[in-house]
């Protein structure tokens, strides 16, 4: 079986933005989490994509932590420039700027071709990956067709605004939990299959379409982890 690995190099500030919270805070993905995740793939021969937002490229030390990243062999994306959760909601200059600025950063301190793009908060538009696909992106890794992750965001956000603490998330259309859950070429729309640029789902189980990610897979513990597994292995869609 062929698997694909990725890692979204948000920092605190990204994740504050989703809850309302004011940015700042400290700046320890690079510094703290991403060592030990990669000493943790290196131990198992796991080659992995890091999305990477491409305003901290020039953060200090995190250019060499890119190009050592790069030099072993893993891949680097991206992530947008300054990780705008309305990117999609943006004129088409702007997504455009957001996306060049972070190429360029990320492929002037690796040397490496940037092929990958994953949306801000995995939300994206036709017009969106429309921009991708001239930019000569080989593939794009936002869709995600889980409903009880959709459904989680969309009450969150609501309970945040009903407290006058709006989030900066959003959601995607509610018809992207029919996309494919296997890559597939999009369509127009996006959910649909295509000719258009390929897309890598952000993984889910068969039938329920339970989201197989970091956050899921640690609350899960060794068992749920590996009924999730099982349950993206079976699927055939």
């Amino acid at each position: 079986m062929l698997l694909s690995v990725s890692v979204d190099l948000d920092e605190l500030e990204q994740y504050r933005a989703i809850h309302g919270l004011p940015g700042g805070g400290d700046r320890l993905v690079y510094q703290r989490a991403l060592p030990r995740l990669c000493d943790w793939a290196r131990q198992r021969r796991i080659p992995l994509t890091w999305f990477v937002i491409g305003q901290d490229v020039a953060q200090a030390g995190n250019a060499e932590v890119l190009r050592r990243l790069a030099s072993a062999g893993d891949e680097l994306a991206c992530h947008s420039h300054s990780h705008r959760y309305d990117l999609t909601r943006c004129s088409f200059s702007e997504m455009r700027s957001e996306v060049e600025q972070a190429v360029s950063a990320i492929e002037q301190a690796t040397g490496q071709r940037v092929q990958g793009f994953r949306a801000p908060g995995y939300v994206v538009t036709d017009t969106l990956l429309d921009l991708l696909r001239e930019l000569d992106f080989a593939y794009d890794a936002s869709v995600f067709p889980c409903p009880s992750y959709y459904a989680l965001k969309l009450a969150a956000i609501a309970r945040l605004a009903a407290r006058g603490n709006p989030s900066k998330s959003i959601v995607d259309a509610p018809e992207v939990l029919r996309a494919p859950t296997r890559p597939y070429r999009v369509g127009r729309p996006y959910w649909f299959r295509g000719t258009g640029i390929w897309e890598i789902p952000i993984q889910v189980t068969r039938r329920s379409r339970l989201p197989f990610i970091g956050t899921s897979l640690t609350l899960g513990g060794p068992i749920g982890a590996r009924l999730l597994a099982n349950g993206v292995a079976a699927s055939r869609s």
